[in-house]
């Protein structure tokens, strides 16, 4: 029992440091980007969205970085105590209560988001299924044809649904172009395909694969502010590539 508690207080021990570091790497990495970006604004959404999603990448990877010294002293038995001790030493030190604070917080969020996103995967299960399948121009079925040869994904249909505002697409394996019922009687042949070519990209980009890839990275560390605000950040980029 004694180690357990032991193990319990080391563990949030560590997940506060990971949470406060993750604070001013995250503010570092944003305000950088941000002062480049601004320098460059003619910047393609493209380039910039891989710029972002690099620094999501790098802002999720860096906890893994700051665990290793801890696995590397405890394996350098060579070592003097004295040199072991420094090679560990935290930059800061946190008071016991505050890091259960910090580690419960933590869960607890990453909790709520996991839930959210398993909430929110039904709603679009759901939606997918209740979509209605419409009939297409030729030229359009062209399109839709072309498309799921090259991105290699399964047949692709457009659909009208009575739930959503605005086109999208879902599906990893049997994608989905939802048109809203009220707006599909209203959109001309080239409306129509414009439309079709614009959630077609999304395929071609995998845009659906990295987004979940994004939930899933902020049900794993959901107090970094920064993840946040790139998550967000690349949404927009995605949208403008």
């Amino acid at each position: 029992m004694t180690e357990l508690v032991h193990v319990f207080y080391t563990v949030s021990d560590r997940a506060a440091e990971v949470a406060v570091a993750a604070l001013w790497q995250g503010a570092l990495v944003v305000s950088a980007l941000t002062l480049c970006l601004r320098l460059a604004p003619r910047v393609p959404a493209a380039y910039r969205f891989i710029v972002w999603a690099t620094a999501f990448v790098a802002l999720v990877c860096l906890p893994a970085f700051s665990i290793v010294p801890q696995f590397s002293a405890g394996a350098a038995t060579a070592m003097t105590e004295q040199v072991a001790g420094n090679a560990t030493r935290p930059w800061f030190n946190l008071d016991a209560r505050w890091s259960l604070v910090i580690a419960a917080l933590w869960l607890a969020a990453s909790l709520f988001r996991a839930v959210d996103l398993a909430i929110h995967s039904l709603g679009l299960r759901k939606l997918w299924k209740d979509a209605i399948p419409v009939a297409l121009d030729e030229r359009v079925d062209a399109v839709l044809a072309a498309t799921s040869t090259d991105f290699g994904r399964g047949p692709i249909e457009v659909c009208t649904t009575a739930t959503l505002q605005r086109p999208c697409v879902i599906g990893f394996f049997k994608p989905r172009i939802l048109i809203p019922d009220w707006l599909f009687g209203r959109l001309t042949l080239g409306e129509l395909k414009q439309i079709v070519l614009h959630e077609a990209e999304h395929l071609r980009r995998h845009d659906d694969w990295t987004n979940l890839v994004q939930k899933l990275c902020l049900v794993l560390f959901p107090l970094n502010p920064a993840l946040i605000w790139i998550e967000r950040r690349l949404c927009r980029e995605r949208e403008m590539a």
